[in-house]
């Protein structure tokens, strides 16, 4: 299991145990508000303890997603806080603590935009809600003696601190596996910077010693010369060969000997052979065996043919 698996299994553990949590509550009050006569706000807790049974049961199915069945529960439960808003804020100023839960459940749900989102949510909530209840006149026939006042208050208080120390314990927790797998992770990427720094020496010098068989052995001027026969002559392997000559010039065994040989033809250019001998004595000295080979990669090479390559000079 890699960091990040293990920080949706926290994500997922934290919403279960948040939900079982909340449905607790839920059953709570709603046998608490029926017993201080308040029956409406009972169905309402009702309502969201049913909501969190069945977001429970859905998350523990895999045939669902967490996203979809968190997004669906969260919903839900600020739709029924937010009536509780209008039902109940002119009795229990408690209830508000609720809206300070949804952005720290939806940043450990699904990151810092959600609960960015969630945020301004709230903030209408809070604002929108009491301007309804105003409206409506919602609660203002309820007359409640203080002590069911201060049980409603401290229950919710308590369970508003309860899944603030849940968030707070989920977030340490996903933190934590967040920095060790960072931490693996740049362990790991370490030792393949070791691995392949220490490769690219070894063929480095694989090539140092191909360099100095070709340049003083010369047997790309045999016109059949191949890897097999170069890992041979160094008693090697064709696989170091390759590897050598790719990491030092970056090219291909075919193309790294048609180099040698038209380099080696240019140096006899340059002293002047061209005008003693033919051209095709030339390359065919180096390894090529006919002219429109030579001329293809000659110009490959330096970019010219042959003959505008001699009349530069």
């Amino acid at each position: 299991m890699d960091y990040q698996e293990a920080i949706e299994e926290v994500k997922k553990n934290f919403m279960r145990v948040y939900l079982m949590f909340t449905g607790i509550g839920s059953f709570y009050f709603s046998v608490l508000f029926y017993l201080i006569d308040m029956p409406i706000v009972s169905v309402f807790c009702a309502i969201w303890c049913a909501v969190v049974v069945v977001a429970f049961l859905l998350l523990s199915k895999l045939t669902f997603q967490f996203d979809q069945v968190f997004n669906l529960g969260i919903t839900i439960m600020a739709v029924i806080v937010f009536g509780g808003i209008i039902i109940l804020e002119k009795h229990f100023f408690s209830i508000y603590l609720w809206l300070f839960i949804f952005p720290l459940v939806a940043f450990i749900g699904n990151g810092f935009r959600n609960a960015v989102y969630w945020s301004v949510a709230v903030v209408v909530m809070a604002v929108v809600g009491p301007l309804i209840a105003q409206y409506l006149n919602v609660g203002s026939q309820v007359i409640l003696t203080a002590q069911h006042k201060a049980w409603v208050d401290y229950s919710t208080m308590f369970q508003c601190f309860f899944l603030l120390l849940l968030c707070l314990y989920a977030y340490g927790k996903m933190n934590h596996i967040t920095v060790k797998g960072i931490h693996l992770l740049h362990e790991m990427d370490k030792k393949e910077s070791i691995k392949m720094t220490l490769e690219e020496r070894k063929f480095t010098e694989v090539y140092d010693q191909i360099e100095e068989y070709i340049k003083k052995k010369k047997p790309y001027q045999q016109a059949n010369y191949n890897i097999n026969m170069l890992a041979n002559d160094l008693n090697s392997n064709a696989t170091y060969m390759a590897k050598g000559i790719k990491q030092g010039s970056g090219l291909s065994f075919n193309h790294y000997i048609n180099k040698c040989r038209v380099e080696a033809i240019i140096e006899k250019i340059k002293i002047g052979e061209h005008e003693q001998y033919t051209l095709k004595h030339l390359y065919t000295q180096e390894g090529f065996t006919n002219q429109t080979t030579f001329n293809r990669v000659f110009k490959d090479v330096t970019g010219e043919t042959p003959s505008k390559f001699i009349e530069s000079l």
